[in-house]
């Protein structure tokens, strides 16, 4: 079985869909570069800007101008040619008083276009802390030796051009793994109702590798249950990602967790995994070696255990919600005057034509904390909402 799953890989062109860059990406029909986005607004006294994402950049550069307002960048992926040859876009990236990015892999490439300096900013979601967890164990009718490794199948969606084929190739690869681990060992794939639609078509993935049984996919986010998975049954966490270019938000999720974690190469893995020895990083997807590598992790001795345990604690004390929000908030008080006694506004456009990135959700939720009137300017509006979001305006645009 050494080559099988490569040479499905290649029989099928499935290597095609691992794309870097944001050039695969496929072009929006909808141009927001002339959206008038004052018409949207009650008030233009406004402090500061957030542009989410290259196709918000040129229309939040037009608002700050208007409203003569301090201008941040934040930019999850590289800007692809077409804009990055654009004036009107290059000129708004020189112009903006922050231009943040989530990786220093990111970081380096758009220093070395922009001739700028572009600071660090992850891109984490805020934690909450809850009394009642959902046991998978208990939902799956498993015994309590089961060992759990977990798969977040949201993670292939933002970034390439067929999210869904890629996510039937990474069921492919969960099926071979499957295949080549011990039946005590199951396999929990999270994400919500597309996603499980989509693995309902290819179930017969793990009737080859006879081991449906031992694979279950459970649906996320729905209204129904409000509680957040009991991570202390996760024994291993994967991240399957697209490209190596970004950074997954799903890392700082399983770090929060304290779940080590098995990955394909992602931008700063060396230094979020491999530096800090809380998982292991692939640059392929061969079943058997992930396998053997995972049994030798499932079989440390509780004093290696508790080892890796302490490397996770540590790295998430480098790594959390509030070391990074502090580092955000500085910087963007660096921009604005030191005289700040009255309330403090910022809008943040974010249109992205799927939906409302995590990013601005986090942004804005930090914003109100620190006690700023917020609003989101975006084309969809969220479906629910978290607490703080209810202090936030959801502005709709189009």
């Amino acid at each position: 079985m050494t080559k099988i799953f490569s040479q499905i890989v290649n029989l099928f062109g499935i290597s095609k869909l691992f794309r870097s860059g944001s050039r695969q990406r496929p072009k929006l029909n909808i141009s927001y570069a002339d959206l008038d986005l004052t018409k949207n607004l009650s008030s233009t006294e406004l402090d500061l800007i957030f542009a989410i994402n290259e196709d918000s950049v040129i229309p939040a550069n037009n608002l700050a101008l208007k409203t003569q307002s301090q201008t941040i960048i934040d930019l999850h992926l590289e800007p692809n040619d077409q804009n990055m040859g654009n004036a009107r876009f290059s000129h708004a990236l020189s112009s903006a008083d922050i231009v943040f990015s989530p990786n220093r892999k990111l970081a380096t490439m758009l220093e070395k276009k922009l001739q700028r300096h572009i600071v660090i900013s992850r891109h984490l979601t805020k934690q909450a802390s809850v009394e009642k967890y959902i046991d998978l164990k208990k939902v799956y009718h498993l015994i309590e030796d089961t060992q759990l490794i977990l798969f977040d199948a949201n993670i292939c969606h933002p970034f390439i051009a067929k999210p869904y084929d890629m996510l039937k190739h990474n069921l492919m690869f969960l099926a071979a793994l499957l295949g080549d681990l011990p039946r005590h060992m199951h396999v929990v794939v999270t994400g919500g109702i597309e996603e499980n639609n989509i693995f309902d078509k290819h179930k017969q993935l793990f009737e080859k590798h006879n081991c449906q049984s031992r694979i279950h996919f459970y649906v996320e986010n729905l209204e129904a249950i409000k509680y957040p998975l009991d991570y202390s049954n996760i024994d291993i966490a994967l991240l399957l990602s697209d490209q190596e270019n970004h950074l997954p938000s799903q890392y700082f999720k399983y770090l929060h967790e304290e779940v080590p974690i098995f990955a394909t190469k992602f931008a700063d893995a060396n230094q979020l995994i491999l530096s800090a020895d809380i998982g292991k990083i692939f640059d392929h997807q061969n079943s058997e070696i992930w396998a053997k590598e995972i049994l030798e992790l499932m079989n440390l001795s509780l004093v290696k255990r508790d080892e890796l345990l302490e490397k996770i604690k540590t790295q998430k004390q480098h790594l959390n919600w509030q070391v990074e929000a502090d580092h955000l908030m500085s910087s963007i008080m660096n921009v604005l005057d030191g005289d700040n006694s009255d309330k403090l506004t910022a809008a943040i456009v974010d249109l992205s034509d799927d939906q409302i990135t995590d990013r601005a959700q986090n942004i804005g939720t930090l914003l109100v904390e620190q006690g700023f009137e917020v609003s989101i300017l975006t084309p969809r509006l969220p479906v629910t909402l978290a607490p703080v979001g209810h202090n936030i305006e959801y502005i709709k645009v189009s």
